[in-house]
């Protein structure tokens, strides 16, 4: 560029869980520069990338990407029911975000029998509770009926909560299926930066 001329137009880099706020003089501060910015300097000059986090996106990323590397065959059925009983998902992103194979895929109808549950041999049973207060009571519910399985009782809004609390639910979920995927995730942090309040009762 010569003295005088404008800068045109600028690359968007991408970084992922960030969001791109601009070109700066500065590493830090410093004047932002447009397209449209008049080149003033004797001198090249070195553009600085400024960015802001975004807890969201990130923890999003973090989950997509490690749930891709996770292969097909390691990948457990996860049974999930509705606060109403013997009813599950059919199509439920809770589950498949989190890398569980949903048995319910296919269906045609969203109620089940214990027959038909026990029939797909879940790694684990997730039930919904409109009222975490009482998760203790679902639990003891579906242990009757499954005394030998592995129950987790989540708040429905893991399936129908804002984004955050839907994150939240099923980054927990898929460190309990794969830790070893999730080893460096810390549930406490992704809580406390996505500012959401969920209790998982097991």
């Amino acid at each position: 560029l010569k003295k005088g001329e404008t800068y045109g137009v600028l690359p968007e880099p991408i970084r992922e869980g960030y969001k791109f706020l601009g070109w700066y003089t500065k590493p830090e501060k410093g004047t932002q520069v447009r397209s449209t910015t008049k080149f003033s300097e004797e001198q090249d000059l070195v553009l600085y990338a400024h960015w802001e986090y975004d807890a969201q996106a990130y923890w999003r990323y973090i989950l997509e990407n490690r749930v891709q590397q996770i292969p097909q065959c390691r990948r457990v059925v996860v049974y999930l029911e509705r606060n109403a009983g013997y009813k599950t998902y059919i199509d439920c992103p809770f589950l498949t975000d989190a890398g569980a194979i949903n048995p319910a895929e296919g269906l045609e109808h969203y109620k089940v029998t214990d027959e038909w549950i026990k029939s797909v041999q879940p790694y684990i049973i997730v039930k919904l509770t409109t009222d975490t207060s009482m998760s203790l009571v679902s639990k003891t519910g579906m242990l009757r009926r499954f005394p030998d399985a592995e129950i987790y009782v989540f708040s429905t809004s893991a399936v129908s909560g804002n984004e955050n609390y839907q994150l939240y639910c099923r980054l927990y979920l898929a460190k309990l299926l794969y830790p070893e995927y999730f080893e460096d995730v810390d549930l406490a942090v992704v809580k406390s930066e996505l500012k959401v309040k969920a209790t998982i009762y097991y």
